[in-house]
């Protein structure tokens, strides 16, 4: 069995013994007691900490990223492993444990005399928790495939999970706990699960809380910045002994890969690598600047093209496998080819730029009077013109074009949550601070292992600590001189030509997104006869998606969101198959 990345564990509340079955199900080696869990980490096996004592078992995978901190106010050694710190914090904060663990982790703490089980999961997710209950036994693993296996647990797809699983973040925020089993739930980031003979109880962390108002200038909030974000790349470059750093030229990217090679240590390795267009197929692509970064540096580029095999609108099995859901990922066959060059050159983290735009690179116009005056009239324009209409329940509320029968079967909560109170334009108050961006809450809830036994996508910016710096800081820091990303444009100067500092805007991230788009569609139609004959038209409007294949013939670039939504609706399909030919299909 090719197990994911994750906390795996059969735990029976009233004592008795574990099923040999359950625990064969997860690929556990059966305990005689009523207790058995590991922790799994392919890539990174120093990342899984175990702590037994006392009648207690905490395992922890992940890292905490400042452990001697911890310690300290626990009352233990300044050296104590993970695990121990973990299991101490949670006896000593309960569910709150989490809000004090700074890092990203999974955890889980076993209280034998107690009969009692909790799970706990970092601000931002490292790997999926999923569990489910029956009776007094507990399951937990971070794949739904490997759930799926268990003897008693149901294998029709929920269709209220399934909706949920499909909608956009604006009908499931924060998060969204719903899986596509019944009965099968997921640990939100920050939260802390715990199971007893009472019942189940689920508590997440209060949203961060901005940190005071800054004082100094901006040159000093700069000087704080840069040396965190040093701190954390100085970091992961330790634990790994090298990082490969997905480099575009843009200011994200080129932020990291700049800070990351003034830390790099003898020794260490770092590895860049750029998207990059087919060979001789004339497309522009962001070589040419990834490459004056590169050269800057002193630092070889590496150009990653998707295989020939790869097809757009058919995820590989290993792709879908390591999905808990039906894959909404656009350019999955280009992170399968960044995965096989980060594992060419020996890397198990991936450094992404995304995230950015909520410190070093915000974007968010400062609401001066001009700028509310702009506002307005874009509304009335809106208003008058029904092409740029507001986004309307259901139709836009979903990533995928769901069956006629599905939509109008669609439960509640998420039309209550969509017309939520959501503002499409954010701004920053000028008098203000910066404080917590709209959104920054999607970024804590990806899990960063992506495929089986791949590097894992690491976005330094989002760690807690540099998102907690920047909201204390003046927003209008963002603008600083009247330069939009001012911190980033700031920190680059002097280092990296006015070229890349000063760039207003990039290139496409799959070069051939849209080439590719077309020239694959005919081959996708031929699979929807496959899709009708096992009842995927239940769940997809497939006569939408054969339409709109068709129309890339004559149409070939369609609005971006139309083209990412007719690729996702045939990823889905694709998926919703494989399950449906059962677990070895996808293996």
């Amino acid at each position: 069995m090719d197990l994911k990345s994750g906390l795996y564990g059969v735990v029976r509340l009233d004592g008795g013994p574990v099923e040999a079955a359950d625990c064969a199900a997860l690929g556990l080696t059966r305990a005689t007691g009523s207790f058995v869990a590991a922790g799994v980490d392919r890539v990174d096996p120093r990342a899984v900490h175990r702590a037994d004592a006392g009648g207690c078992c905490c395992i922890l995978l992940g890292y905490l990223d400042e452990p001697q901190e911890l310690a300290v106010r626990l009352g233990l050694p300044v050296d104590s492993g993970f695990a121990l710190l973990a299991a101490a914090a949670h006896a000593r904060f309960g569910a709150e444990a989490p809000a004090h663990m700074l890092g990203e982790w999974s955890c889980l703490v076993w209280r034998a005399e107690e009969r009692r089980l909790a799970l706990m999961t970092s601000r931002a997710l490292r790997d999926p928790v999923l569990h489910a209950r029956k009776g007094a036994s507990v399951v937990l693993a971070p794949s739904i495939h490997a759930l799926r296996r268990l003897p008693w647990m149901p294998n029709d797809i929920d269709p209220e999970g399934f909706a949920a699983t499909m909608a956009r973040h604006r009908a499931v925020r924060p998060f969204n706990t719903r899986s596509l089993l019944r009965g099968v739930e997921a640990l939100p980031p920050g939260a802390c699960v715990t199971f007893d003979a009472g019942g189940t109880q689920l508590r997440r962390i209060g949203a961060p809380v901005a940190a005071p108002p800054f004082a100094g200038s901006f040159a000093d909030a700069l000087a704080e910045a840069e040396t965190l974000l040093r701190q954390i790349l100085r970091q992961r470059l330790a634990r790994h002994g090298g990082l490969a750093v997905m480099l575009s030229g843009g200011l994200d990217s080129s932020t990291l890969a700049v800070v990351a090679a003034a830390e790099r240590a003898a020794g260490q390795r770092l590895t860049l690598l750029t998207s990059a267009a087919p060979e001789e197929s004339g497309l522009p692509d962001e070589t040419p600047f990834a490459r004056i970064v590169a050269d800057r540096l002193g630092l070889p580029l590496t150009l990653v093209r998707p295989s020939p095999q790869a097809r757009l609108f058919r995820p590989s099995r290993r792709h879908c496998l390591a999905r808990n859901d039906p894959t909404r990922a656009t350019w999955h066959h280009l992170y399968e080819a960044f995965f096989v060059a980060s594992g060419a050159a020996g890397h198990a983290e991936l450094i992404d730029g995304s995230g950015g735009e909520y410190t070093f690179t915000a974007a968010f116009p400062l609401a001066t009077p001009a700028y509310r005056l702009r506002r307005a009239l874009r509304r009335l324009r809106d208003h008058v013109d029904p092409r740029r209409g507001a986004p309307h329940w259901p139709e836009d509320g979903f990533n995928v074009r769901l069956a006629p029968g599905l939509l109008s079967g669609l439960p509640s909560h998420l039309e209550e949550t969509w017309r939520r109170p959501w503002s499409a334009e954010p701004a920053f108050d000028p008098r203000g601070r910066w404080g917590y961006c709209q959104g920054v809450e999607k970024l804590d809830n990806s899990p960063s292992e992506t495929m089986i036994g791949a590097a894992r996508i690491v976005p330094p910016f989002r760690d807690q600590r540099l998102l907690q710096l920047f909201s204390g800081f003046p927003a209008r820091y963002s603008n600083h001189g009247g330069a939009s990303r001012a911190p980033a444009r700031a920190l680059l100067d002097g280092r990296l030509p006015d070229s890349i500092r000063l760039r207003r805007s990039g290139l496409a991230f799959c070069p051939d997104f849209y080439p590719r788009l077309a020239a694959e569609a005919p081959e996708a139609r031929t699979r929807l006869l496959a899709f009708r004959r096992a009842g995927i038209g239940e769940w997809l409007d497939l006569d939408w998606l054969d339409q709109r294949l068709a129309r890339l013939d004559a149409e070939p670039r369609p609005p971006v969101a139309e083209a990412f939504r007719i690729q996702i609706t045939a990823n889905v399909a694709e998926f919703l198959l494989a399950w449906n030919e059962g677990a070895d299909a996808l293996e």
